[in-house]
């Protein structure tokens, strides 16, 4: 039994050592490792002798190809992060990507398989039978790599973009910009917006934007007195002198500091 005290050994800092790549490499290296040893099952079970060299070719060119384009589905994340008030815009872009994802999959793993055929004295004809159809078929299984991928990558993104917990010992929002840490008081945050992949802090004299999501810091703020007024904004409740409706039935919010900001009717201030 050991205790967890040396390095390395607890559960905290080995999940810290994680990366989406390495994520994506284990999980893919392991099926196919499953395809591998599949085939030369079913071999054995028609009673043909294991034969491992071209199951081998086929999924290690395919591995490495996964690989490599695992960071440009995590690009893609980053450009286009899933948003549920934007499902159907999300869901086309990404759809594009996977089109691009695969012909990039596909069109290398065949450059791949056609060298080592070619140096095994043997011929790899992907395209035999045409183009479109072979490009459909793989396009259909690189959609559900593609989808795995970006969710692993999104997992991360989201981890990394949490809103650091609140301390006890220490009441100063925590506020991450690359290198730079900045310990802002409640009181002198103003309000919050979102700004793409970014949340742009308004505090007393200055704007501060890092990445983030505006529910994910809701839910950090909510106990301090923010309270949101629509999709993209939060208020520190201390900082509003005037709430007024308008003929819409949304509403404009002034701050003390005479800024004015529109309200939604979707988020009413009690």
């Amino acid at each position: 039994m050991t205790s967890g005290g040396l390095p390395g050994t607890d559960g905290t800092t080995f999940i810290s050592r994680l990366t989406p790549l390495r994520v994506v490499a284990a999980g893919a290296l392991a099926v196919i490792l499953v395809n591998i040893t599949s085939s030369v099952m079913e071999d054995m079970a028609r009673g043909v002798s294991g034969y491992w060299a071209e199951p081998l070719v086929l999924e290690l060119s395919s591995y490495v190809l996964i690989l490599a384009l695992a960071p440009l589905v995590g690009r893609a994340i980053a450009i286009a992060p899933p948003r549920a008030d934007e499902l159907v815009q999300t869901v086309g872009v990404h759809l594009g990507f996977s089109v691009l994802f695969s012909l990039g999959h596909v069109l290398g793993m065949v450059a791949i398989r056609t060298g080592a055929f070619w140096a095994a004295g043997h011929q790899y004809g992907f395209f035999d039978d045409g183009i479109f159809m072979p490009l459909l078929y793989e396009w259909r299984k690189d959609l559900l790599a593609y989808a795995a991928i970006a969710g692993v990558y999104w997992y991360f993104q989201q981890r990394a973009e949490r809103p650091p917990p609140a301390s006890p010992q220490d009441p100063r929002i925590e506020l991450r910009d690359g290198k730079s840490v900045a310990f802002v008081a409640p009181g002198d945050i103003h309000w919050v917006e979102a700004a793409g992949n970014y949340i742009n802090f308004h505090c007393a004299g200055q704007s501060r934007l890092i990445r983030g999501t505006i529910s994910a810091w809701e839910e950090r703020l909510a106990p301090l007195g923010f309270v949101r007024i629509h999709r993209s904004r939060l208020v520190n409740r201390t900082c509003i002198s005037v709430i007024r409706p308008n003929a819409s039935g949304d509403y404009e919010v002034t701050l003390k500091s005479g800024e004015v900001l529109a309200g939604s009717r979707r988020y009413r201030v009690e």
